[in-house]
């Protein structure tokens, strides 16, 4: 900062699995008290204040609702720091309601009491690449006419 009279910077708040927030960093204080804005104090925290952090990101499916099923959507960015594990979530097959499966992102871990009461599963995000760890798994469905039990055949369905 140019004005040596200021002692504090403002900076984005960062929220695991969201990432940074809108605000600028700047010199000065927030003007209010404000979730998407957050303080340091340079006499006390000196050059490390409100320095950024790279964060790690990976990619995530979501699962909208639709005639009383969950489908897979689209992928997402999810953010994190280094030190937070990259967790993805998805509907459980016994989740049949959006107040049971609460998610909107797939981003990180499962809401609430979602993953002990069995509506939620969790996946980890491991290696250098996106694995998509809650994808939607392939389905497969048997085709044929019953009359002919030898012209049945396993053949790829839609996830519905």
């Amino acid at each position: 900062c140019t004005d040596t009279t200021l002692t504090y910077c403002k900076g984005p708040t960062f929220t695991e699995y969201d990432g940074y927030s809108a605000q600028q960093y700047e010199c000065g204080q927030c003007a209010n008290a404000d979730s998407d804005c957050e303080d340091c104090d340079t006499l006390s925290e000196g050059e490390n204040c409100k320095s950024p952090t790279t964060p790690t990101v990976y990619k995530c499916y979501d699962y909208t609702f639709s005639n009383g099923v969950f489908s897979q959507g689209t992928e997402n960015t999810c953010t994190v720091t280094s030190l937070t594990a990259k967790l993805c979530n998805m509907p459980s097959a016994t989740a049949t309601a959006t107040s049971e499966y609460t998610s909107t992102s797939g981003c990180g871990p499962c809401a609430g009491s979602s993953k002990t009461s069995g509506y939620c599963n969790e996946c980890t995000e491991d290696g250098a690449d996106t694995s998509y760890c809650n994808k939607a798994p392939a389905l497969t469905c048997y085709e044929g006419e019953i009359s002919d039990l030898s012209s049945v055949a396993a053949s790829s369905c839609a996830n519905t």
